[in-house]
């Protein structure tokens, strides 16, 4: 493994920062130390004897600072008088000494908070973990959510801006429907929302609970989804940073999805993607750290939260509040490699001293990645008002009442980066796959393999007359039929064109009466693993272009062609009333959001690169009148790799709307001060009601041909809008030929540029030969490109929640118990389905798709409902341990469905809902009187009856016999006579004889019906009428899967000293598969399954089609299309998930230098994240029948990968004491590996699929807080 830290490189790099840093640190240091003056100072106190409620209000006033505590903790506690002179943290703790609370100081808030510890813990304990010395400290502000289960006092406001120091101090109820980042500590949190839906200590709760905190963003650097969850226990994120590919299907490493929607491209305990919220609200919108006040994870279902969601759990960010007691601002710089930049600022104002208050934070961000030409540009602003309508003073019933509204409005425009290489298939040009592939496959390689035929750099001379056959030892691909393409002469072309001529745009293949059938156009040889002539090799991943020949690492391949662009709003309201002193209240809340993606991925996300192995070229026609047909000429771009696609102008417009409204309420039943009942303790029920309606548009775009009113686009493509003819495929040339003696092998190749063509827009003209079948001849015609309708689909889900909660504190609360049960009912409503505009429409509607099928159709109605419980128990031991430690025990289980439209198998039965489960049980240990919290979690989750990814088994099935009648149905349609057909099935006889017993057309259709097994036929009824293939669909045909994982996790964090914070997660999960598609597989590959009967047909070894050219046989074809995707599926049954690493370590800390420190202000940081080998793949044995299965005794892993960050920071007062700044630089990966970080392994134990590692990245913050 090689470092990272590149002492030519990086370390340059590190240098160039770290002097800029240390020299504007120096100098503002030095220049401002005159001006600066302590924040904390000492306060001479007069503070009478008396009930804490009063005096700790009273200490505050005089310090003109705030404090926060719950009302109730206070009874009974009397502090003694103080007097003199005392820092204020000094006078609390002095006020609080002998009593069961403690009192700290948030660092960047400024708010002290009263809490309870135990109380045989003595005042010597560090009541202050996270106090930091004053020349540190920023100056005080409230936090973003108010926090507080029941009454509490905010006292004390210093003299800031639209405040009155005359103001009688008031005392406010903090809320028990939020959370509070002032109340962390470092990057330990104590309470939160995920429990039970009310503010609840975590330590209270069984489920596995974790917060990423407001400082674990601030110095990590981290901002979002990408940047921080790697951090996180167990839970894994793609991208840039990430520390997964984001896509576990072997047979097929495609990131589209992954690179589309970012902020979905994570997994959790190695199972599967976690339920993104906001402010508990279902979201698709992608959190920033602006306006993120935390980030808690829930891992493992919790139908308390969402009884309708991902098995992975939840992610939820709560966004910020305003106070209404403080005002506060704050503005950041960052710089970072490449030109990277980013600005924020956050300024909230009390506008009416402890009744309302404003908050406006915004955000503009430019990524500029090392991945070439990727980028991601970020604008954001984010608007909260917080107020108290009615203090309600007067009243023993009801409590204050408060409003709190938010919105946001962003927009991030993206090339976003591709973490894996584009597929080889350039190394078949130099030479064939080796025979020792059947012993993992039992699949026979065809005689060219190793016959000597072969020969390396091959090409080809494909004009007319030229078969398959007649190309020995090759392993070809023709990319164009009959389409008119783009054809660029290098990456950075702008006008397509074949290279060295006037002609522009490329013909394909012709392929009807009229023309000589059998001609190779632009053949290029194909991945080894698709080989022409045989089965496509099962369990085998296409591999990925190596380092040498692509720097994946620093280009993007298809640059500026990939765009994603993401636009979206928020709007919150919530009204919120209490009563009883806070022993009962209830919350209203409202939620609007609208989300739109728009993204273009015109290649995909792993294009092949391959070679054009064509000697000849069609050009012309040769005739003045197009007669005489096409001429040849020499192929230009004879020897040089390029890119195809079939469709280069599909993208995609999705808008997701969601509109919910929610209530809460909840009564607390306190007996503790009853005599008798005490034991019973406290008693919350709460009750939770929530409606949200989720619509989802999405449309599909292609670029497709059209005649301008000269022609008649259909006299020479005969297809409509949507027929292949008419697509815009286009070919990009990535090299220069190949063929010099230099160029021996693939590790000689060079890819040096991403591409930058310029593809024809909407409306475009081309110019292109084209065989006018009316008229037999060839003509040049100049079709116009237009972005059509394509497809789309809109549906409606509404969701109906009610959830009950009791949760009891028994024994002092030694013993937790909760119990919530929770029904959820859902309605979907989907549109009238794909409607195509017929040839009625018109020669420019005929096969687009027709949007006004777009519309809901309530005969489509679809219900569904789920009942789901979580039970949790934590038992608070009583004994203490060392160094005042209590020990807690907890145990949860919890559950969840997923909705879905009723799924079918191939026999029609109906499927389950999917729906996921999990235990957790473990050891809490609070350390050091409540510095340190450590918890052990064991878990088991299941997640059971999910849809499998059968990697096109599942539709082509059954879709291949309507294939195969319709390609022979083309015979019938092109006139050929039943000998022609016969000779065009057998290639003029390569492939063998044709069956004797089959002596028409409908004896083959009839054979081809006959394969469908008996009760599927009468199910699916699959014909021919009037010339067309039909049959009866199954309605949501599924196939389904289960996954379990097992694990072990720890969470530790807490604050070492009082300027010293640490944060560390170990994580173990082992989830495999099981029980992939059982009814699809046995009618598929069952002894009277599809595939037997097609190998024993004696149509098996004939070609499938006829009219097209030969492609392949109908055993070759089913066994590529369906079996061996669909074995490969079921094969990984029993076996671990891919990129799964069996054990996950992240140490994350900060150290502050003390004020009597020569260092004082500054600050250093680092984190270290350690992972496992990881799991890539398995040897396979045939087993017969086109099957195999993986060896589970000896699994393929990857290396471990150990990733280090550092950070430097240094923070003062400037501007006369009125600016705190803070300078902060961050090196990301300053050590690792360079090493592409494998992804799949093929059963040969060849490394197939890798994705790029994380690179360095070195950035520079600039923090003004006032």
């Amino acid at each position: 493994m090689t470092l990272k830290l590149n002492w030519q490189i990086c370390l340059c790099r590190v240098l160039r920062w770290s002097v800029a840093f240390f020299l504007v640190a120096y100098f503002v240091c030095h220049v401002s130390a005159n001006t600066a003056d302590s924040e904390m100072k000492s306060v001479r106190f007069d503070v009478p004897e008396g009930k804490a409620i009063d005096t700790l209000r009273e200490a505050a006033r005089q310090a003109n600072v705030d404090i926060m505590f719950a009302g109730l903790m206070m009874e009974g506690i009397v502090t003694p008088a103080i007097e003199g002179a005392h820092l204020p943290q000094e006078a609390f703790e002095l006020m609080l000494a002998g009593t069961p609370l403690a009192v700290s100081r948030h660092e960047k808030s400024g708010v002290f908070t009263v809490r309870k510890i135990d109380s045989d813990k003595s005042g010597s304990i560090d009541s202050n973990p996270d106090r930091t010395p004053p020349m540190n400290q920023k100056k005080p502000r409230i936090g973003k959510f108010f926090k507080g289960l029941l009454t509490t006092a905010i006292v004390g406001s210093p003299a800031m801006i639209a405040q009155d120091e005359d103001t009688d101090e008031e005392v406010f109820e903090l809320s028990p429907f939020t959370v509070n980042s002032a109340e962390d500590t470092g990057y330990r949190a104590t309470t939160t929302l995920a429990g039970t839906r009310l503010k609840t200590q975590i330590k209270d709760i069984g489920s596995a609970i974790s917060v990423l905190t407001e400082e674990m963003f601030e110095d990590t650097g981290a901002t979002d989804a990408a940047t921080v969850l790697s951090y996180a226990l167990n839970t894994e994120v793609a991208g840039d940073q990430g520390n997964f590919s984001g896509n576990t299907s072997a047979g097929d490493p495609n990131l589209s999805g992954t690179r589309v929607n970012p902020q979905g491209a994570q997994r959790v305990r190695g199972l599967g993607r976690a339920t993104l919220t906001r402010n508990y609200f279902l979201t698709d919108i992608p959190f920033d750290s602006y306006n993120t006040d935390r980030v808690t994870i829930n891992r493992g279902p919790n139908s308390l939260l969402f009884g309708i969601g991902e098995p992975g759990g939840v992610i939820n960010n709560s966004a910020r509040s305003a106070s209404v007691s403080k005002s506060f601002g704050e503005a950041s710089v960052r710089f970072g490699e490449r030109g990277s930049n980013r600005f924020s600022f956050d300024l909230y104002r009390s506008l009416i001293e402890d009744r309302l208050a404003i908050r406006i934070a915004a955000l503009s961000e430019e990524t500029n990645f090392q991945q070439e030409p990727a980028y991601e540009e970020d604008e954001r602003i984010y608007l909260a008002l917080n107020s108290v309508l009615f203090k309600n003073e007067g009243s023993d019933v009801l409590g204050p009442t408060k409003m709190r509204l938010s919105y946001e409005d962003g927009e991030i425009n993206s090339t976003p980066v591709n973490v894996i290489a584009p597929y080889n298939s350039l190394d078949s040009w130099f030479g064939n796959v080796d025979r020792s592939l059947e012993a993992y496959t039992g699949v026979t390689l065809p005689s060219y393999i190793d016959d000597g035929s072969f020969q390396p750099k091959f090409t080809i001379d494909g004009r007319p007359g030229l078969t398959v056959n007649d190309v020995n030892g090759s392993v070809l691909q023709g990319p164009f039929y009959i389409q008119f393409a783009q054809v660029f002469d290098g990456s950075n072309g702008v006008n397509p064109g074949l290279a060295g001529t006037s002609h522009a745009g490329f013909e394909g293949r012709i392929l009807f009466n009229g023309v000589s059938r059998g001609r190779f156009d632009l053949m290029s040889p194909r991945a080894p693993t698709r080989l022409e002539g045989a089965p496509q090799l099962p369990g085998f991943t296409t591999a990925s272009l190596p380092q040498s020949v692509f720097n994946n690492q620093r280009m993007l391949l298809t640059g500026n062609l990939d765009t994603v662009n993401q636009d979206f709003d928020a709007f919150n309201a919530v009204l919120e009333q209490s009563f009883l002193d806070n022993r009962a209240g209830i919350e209203i809340a409202f939620d609007k959001q609208s989300y739109r993606n728009q993204n273009r991925l015109p290649v995909g996300s792993s294009p092949d690169v391959r070679v054009d192995a064509n000697e000849f070229i069609q050009v012309g026609p040769a005739g003045s009148d197009g007669s005489a047909g096409l001429s040849d000429m020499p192929n230009p771009n004879l020897g040089r790799a390029f890119i195809a696609e079939g469709s280069m102008g599909s993208h995609h417009n999705n808008q997701t709307d969601r509109e919910a409204i929610r209530a809460t309420a909840f009564y607390t039943l306190d007996l503790k001060e009853k005599d008798s009942l005490g034991w019973l303790g406290s008693h919350t029920f709460t009750a939770f009601y929530n409606k949200q309606t989720i619509d989802r548009l999405n449309r599909s775009y292609s670029d497709r041909w059209f005649d301008d009113g000269s022609f008649d686009i259909q006299d020479y493509l005969f297809a409509p809008a949507n027929g292949f003819r008419r697509q815009d495929p286009v070919l990009i040339y990535l090299t220069d030929s190949l063929l010099g003696s230099e160029i021996q092998s693939t590790s000689d190749i060079r890819i040096t540029s991403p591409i930058n063509a310029q593809l024809f827009q909407n409306g475009d003209t081309g110019s292109f030969s084209a065989w006018n079948r009316t008229e037999s001849r060839f003509d040049i015609i100049n079709p116009v490109l237009r972005n059509t309708l394509s497809g789309g689909n809109r549906s409606q889900l509404e969701i109906e929640s009610s959830v009950l909660s009791w949760q009891g504190h028994l024994f002092d609360g030694a013993l937790v118990g909760l119990v919530g049960y929770r029904t959820d009912e859902t309605e979907g409503l989907n549109d009238l389905g794909t409607v195509l505009y017929g040839p009625e429409a018109g020669p420019d509607l005929w096969g687009v798709f027709d949007e006004s099928a777009l519309v809901l159709d309530p005969s489509t109605l679809i219900t569904d409902e789920g009942d789901t419980l979580t039970t949790s128990v934590v038992a608070h031991l009583p004994w203490k341990l060392p160094n005042e430690t209590s020990v807690s025990l907890h145990y949860n289980e919890s559950e969840n469905f997923s909705p879905s439209a009723p799924r079918r198998t191939i026999l029609n039965n109906l499927i389950g809902t999917p729906f996921g489960d999990t235990q957790d049980y473990g050891i809490t240990f609070d350390m050091f009187g409540g510095k340190v919290i450590a918890r052990a979690n064991w878990f088991k989750t299941t997640r059971s009856l999910a849809s499998a990814n059968t990697g096109g088994a599942l539709g082509g099935s059954t879709a291949w016999i309507s294939q195969w009648l319709t390609r022979w149905q083309e015979g019938i349609d092109a006139e050929m006579t039943f000998d022609e057909a016969k000779a065009a099935a057998t290639v003029n006889g390569t492939l063998g004889e044709f069956p004797s017993s089959l002596n028409s057309y409908q004896d083959v259709f009839d054979e081809i019906i006959g394969w469908v097994p008996s009760d599927v036929q009468s199910i699916m009824n699959f014909r021919l009428e009037d010339g067309v293939a039909r049959f009866d669909p199954i309605e949501n045909l599924a196939a389904t899967n289960s996954f379990v994982t097992e694990g072990f996790e720890i969470d530790l964090a807490g604050n070492i000293a009082p300027n010293w914070r640490v944060a560390l997660n170990v994580g173990k999960q082992e989830s495999t598969q099981s029980n992939t598609a059982p009814d699809l597989s046995e009618f598929v590959l069952g002894p009277n399954g599809v595939f037997e009967n097609v190998r024993s047909s004696p149509l098996a070894p004939l070609s499938d089609t006829l009219v097209r050219g030969f492609e392949s046989t109908f055993v070759g074809r089913y066994t590529g299309a369906v079996v061996n995707p669909l074995a490969a599926t079921t094969a990984r049954d029993g076996t671990l998930s891919l990129e799964q690493r069996k054990w996950r370590v992240n140490l994350t800390t900060n150290y502050s230098f003390t004020d009597d420190s020569m260092l004082a202000g500054f600050g250093v940081g680092g984190a270290i994240r350690w992972q496992d080998s990881i799991a890539v793949g398995y040897p396979q044995t045939p087993i017969g029948g086109g099957l195999v299965t993986p060896v589970l005794s000896s699994p393929y892993f990857g290396p471990d990968e150990t990733n280090v960050d550092l950070w430097f920071s240094y923070k003062t007062k400037i501007s006369d004491g009125k600016l705190t700044w803070k300078s902060q630089l961050n090196i990301r990966n300053a050590f690792g590996s360079d090493d592409n970080i494998p992804v799949v392994i093929n059963p040969d134990g060849q490394i197939a699929v890798f994705r790029n590692p994380n690179p360095t990245e070195v950035f520079w913050t600039n923090t003004f807080s006032f």
